[in-house]
């Protein structure tokens, strides 16, 4: 990715809740680049990085909750987008589960093998 990109990426956003992806993003975030995590994982899942590189390359590290939107504002904007179809959020639906394989599908979460499932009853 560095090679790719020169130096690596100016902005990497992880998405999956995995502290594995998280790491990858920082990785291949160049010098002063930024990095964002926006997945929700575990309460438990900790990652490592080096604090070197964070200041000596004064890169940056960040939180993105909701992606840090206004529901009452963003969310009928966003459903409007949808409906017009210039969202297109069910292109990264992985698939539908159902409760019966709820920890199945969490385990796939946990492994970064899904994007992202949908419960449905």
């Amino acid at each position: 990715m560095r090679d790719l990109t020169c130096g690596g990426a100016n902005i990497a956003i992880e998405t999956a809740g995995s502290g594995r992806a998280l790491e990858t993003a920082y990785e291949i975030t160049r010098r002063g680049g930024t990095t964002v995590a926006a997945g929700m994982p575990g309460p438990v899942v900790n990652i490592t990085l080096s604090h070197l590189s964070i200041a000596a390359e004064e890169r940056v590290l960040k939180g993105s909750y909701m992606g840090s939107c206004v529901a009452q504002r963003d969310i009928p904007k966003y459903l409007d987008m949808f409906q017009t179809g210039k969202l297109p959020v069910d292109r990264l639906l992985s698939r539908k589960i159902k409760f019966e394989d709820l920890n199945e599908a969490m385990d796939r979460l946990d492994d970064a093998k899904t994007v992202r499932e949908v419960l449905i009853p």
